[in-house]
């Protein structure tokens, strides 16, 4: 194949794993770093609860009687806001959640954070917000410099490899 019609594949190429890469780890406005970090400790604290139902054969009346039975070994963390998660024992199950944002108990409705199943507002956490002419102009700027990156890269090794090529072609003829 010519060297141009390569190019222009490479080019291509270059700008579809651009926009994969960008789609994949930075999707504007479809993730919220405390929402996050709550579901880790909610699963923490479920599995703290669950260990202790199944040694105990009750559910704990609090999570203060979890982390003093030993599940929980750094003590009982703040939720990502800075407040006490909400647990209330149910006869065989228990309700576990953050209180979000807004601070207010709403019984794990509202901006409530409970798990990944509901669906959180993109006024309250800025998720699932459609894109804006602000984040669609962002990520065309992402995706080229994406792949112009990835164009000098190339273009940098071709030099090398037609160098190198010259070079051994060259030492070869003497």
């Amino acid at each position: 194949m010519r060297p141009r019609i390569l190019w222009s594949m490479f080019g291509t190429f270059s700008s579809l794993v651009a926009l994969i890469v960008l789609l994949i780890f930075s999707p504007p406005g479809l993730s919220h770093p405390k929402i996050k970090w709550a579901f880790l400790q909610l699963e923490d604290l479920r599995g703290a609860v669950s260990l202790f139902k199944v040694d105990h054969g009750k559910l704990p009346t609090s999570l203060q009687q979890v982390h003093t039975a030993g599940y929980l070994l750094r003590g009982i963390p703040s939720d990502p806001w800075g407040r006490e998660y909400v647990y209330r024992a149910k006869i065989h199950d228990f309700d576990l959640y953050s209180v979000g944002l807004n601070g207010i108990d709403e019984r794990g409705a509202g901006d409530d954070v409970t798990d990944h199943d509901k669906r959180y507002s993109c006024i309250d956490y800025s998720v699932g917000c459609p894109y804006g002419a602000v984040e669609l102009l962002q990520g065309v700027l992402a995706l080229f410099f994406a792949s112009s990156l990835l164009y000098l890269v190339a273009l940098l090794a071709l030099i090398s490899i037609r160098w190198t090529q010259k070079r051994a072609a060259g030492r070869v003829q003497i």
